[in-house]
């Protein structure tokens, strides 16, 4: 029975060699020990990310759903302009999309089951949630995906497990905080809070991030049915995340 449910979930695994040149070289750019061309392209967006979301919380300059936009054309462009990021970049994006759709339903629970999330009112939305929200998981997950892809391959999963959960309670909350300021949601206060956000959505979020090294290793060798199915899981999980952190930590 062991070895059956070995060999089951060996078949689940992505393949172990590259098939292709483009898979060869994701391969090396994913264990080179210095800075690449993908760190850098990634790194931008993650500045850009900040940047513009800083400033629309202060002078709400603009509908916080066009920084999405941008963002996401910006990947969108780094998937044209570098042929080589194309497995990876496509396939990340795509996770990140499926899981944001997915992650619809645990805003709707956050609002109507548990109470804890509030959004303002009039807000262009799908089902509860602001009409930009499939997108911003979109940008943040692919970022976040491939910081764990390539941590994987660096350190191995159960450092990256450790790095990425860690950078998830760190990362996402900060944004959590410049969200409040910039009005776009807030939560119900908890008796434990890191400034205005509750510590159970730290967990939330970095329980999400610690599984990406598990899922999303070797993610360009995945087909795109593949693909599509690891962002449904990834859904499922962070709605399994959201119940978890909140039961230990949400009262």
């Amino acid at each position: 029975m062991i070895q059956e449910s070995i060999s089951y979930l060996r078949k689940l695994s992505p393949p172990d060699f590259a098939r292709t040149e483009k898979e060869r070289s994701l391969a090396q750019f994913a264990a080179a020990r210095k800075i690449t061309k993908l760190d850098i392209a990634i790194a931008l967006v993650i500045l850009a990310d900040f940047i513009f979301t800083f400033i629309d919380s202060v002078t709400k300059w603009w509908y916080v759903g066009f920084i999405d936009l941008i963002l996401t054309g910006m990947l969108i462009l780094l998937f044209f302009v570098i042929p080589i990021f194309r497995p990876l970049l496509g396939r990340l994006m795509l996770v990140g999309l499926v899981a944001g759709i997915c992650e619809l339903f645990t805003d709707a629970s956050g609002q109507y089951v548990v109470h804890s999330l509030i959004y303002p009112a009039g807000e262009l939305t799908i089902w509860t949630s602001p009409l930009y929200m499939p997108l911003s998981w979109l940008v943040t997950l692919t970022y976040l995906g491939y910081i764990s892809w390539r941590l994987r391959a660096l350190l191995g999963w159960r450092v990256a497990i450790l790095l990425c959960g860690l950078l998830g309670a760190i990362d996402i909350p900060l944004f959590e905080e410049i969200s409040y300021n910039g009005g776009w949601w807030r939560y119900v206060p908890t008796r434990l809070m890191f400034g205005h956000t509750p510590v159970y959505v730290a967990l939330f979020e970095g329980l999400i991030v610690a599984a990406l090294p598990l899922l999303l290793d070797r993610l360009e060798r995945r087909s795109w049915i593949e693909t599509l199915a690891l962002g449904v899981i990834v859904g499922i999980w962070m709605a399994i995340s959201a119940l978890t952190a909140w039961l230990l930590l949400g009262h």
